[in-house]
């Protein structure tokens, strides 16, 4: 009997609660008590339910919705930028191994994430226009717009599973404009990256074809001032031969000789340029100042030139090149990403029931 009945109290006491009143105290209260004080206001509850229901109907009437289209990124494929690879024949000593498709993509990122790149974009195609109008705020300029109503409005998500993979949204109040800007605005980055990479390799050609330029320069002059000085050399020895008398190099060869046969010249290093005589002097000085060209008799100088028309003869076709793979192209949503008309009505009903219990809880401690 004892037990039963400390049983009983301790159900009761499981049924009973705290609840703070206005003095900052509590009392106890039981459930079926609490369940009580709400059916008595009920009509209350259901008034202010009906009301927070209202408001939320009215925020969704007026509230503009927002529209979210996401395009999804990957680098680009190696045939996209065959373009920037240049044949290691005639740049020897530029670094254009480094274009790979990983290095062109995080070209291109950085500048899809550019503050200035957006700016840009924003005042080529004048896009404020789209957000002020005769009913904007007075004090919306174009900086703010910008700031407040297009550059914060761009998402960036990249996967976790692979970080190659990037996600870029764009909100805005027309699905139809948000897609549109930023397919545009993909399509501006990805040709303000491909003609920097482009104006990267063409700088480098160019430096390139300036110091061959200078090689052969220096070699044609230099061989001409070689020239010139072979002439002056040869034509003091010939002074020198004329002086000696020597002719030719006959005389150094006696004809009773050991079987040397007579009028063959022998030459050797350490002999002087006089002794080969004047005749062979006058032709040698008279074939030196006929010369054209000196071209044929420079070392190198035709490999030179390979490399220059090589390098002369390449052209980067810009339209060809590509820095990114648009792997997702955005598109219109279907739905609007904010408000969330479902969750709005949960969460105003959930705040209207709560309202409506504090109240009558707050008239019946009064009373």
């Amino acid at each position: 009997m004892f037990k039963n009945r400390d049983n009983k109290q301790e159900h009761d006491r499981s049924r009973r609660m705290v609840v703070p009143d206005t003095a900052g105290c509590g009392e106890i209260v039981t459930l079926n008590q609490l369940w009580g004080v709400a059916l008595k206001g009920s009509r209350t509850i259901f008034s202010s339910l009906l009301l927070c229901l209202s408001i939320a109907a009215l925020y969704l009437y007026f509230v503009e919705p927002i529209y979210r289209s996401t395009t999804h990124l990957l680098p680009p494929k190696q045939q996209d930028i065959e373009g920037l690879s240049v044949s290691s024949r005639g740049v020897f000593g530029l670094d254009l191994r480094r274009y790979t498709p990983e290095f062109v993509y995080g070209v291109f990122l950085h500048n899809l994430k550019s503050w200035g790149l957006r700016r840009e974009f924003f005042d080529i195609h004048r896009l404020e226009k789209h957000y002020i109008s005769s009913h904007t705020p007075h004090g919306l300029n174009a900086d703010r717009t910008f700031s407040e109503l297009f550059n914060a409005r761009f998402r960036w998500r990249v996967d976790r599973v692979d970080p190659l993979s990037v996600s870029v949204s764009f909100d805005d109040s027309d699905p139809e404009v948000a897609a549109k800007w930023l397919n545009q605005y993909v399509a501006f980055a990805n040709k303000k990256t491909v003609n920097q990479l482009s104006q990267d390799v063409t700088a480098a050609i160019n430096e390139r074809i300036s110091e061959l330029n200078r090689r052969i320069d220096d070699k044609r002059f230099l061989a001409e001032k070689r020239r010139l000085d072979r002439i002056t050399s040869l034509k003091e020895a010939l002074n020198v031969a004329d002086k000696l008398g020597i002719e030719s190099t006959n005389f150094l060869f006696s004809k009773k000789g050991s079987g040397t046969q007579a009028g063959l010249a022998i030459h050797t290093a350490a002999m002087p340029l006089y002794m080969r005589g004047s005749a062979a002097l006058k032709a040698e000085i008279s074939v030196l100042e006929s010369r054209k060209s000196d071209e044929p008799f420079i070392d190198g100088l035709r490999d030179l030139q390979e490399q220059l028309a090589f390098l002369k003869g390449i052209q980067l076709r810009q339209n060809s090149l590509s820095s990114v793979t648009v792997d997702w192209v955005a598109r219109p949503a279907y739905k609007p990403e904010r408000p969330q008309p479902l969750k709005v009505l949960i969460l105003a009903s959930a705040l209207g029931v709560l309202l409506g219990i504090g109240v009558v809880l707050i008239f019946q401690h009064d009373r």
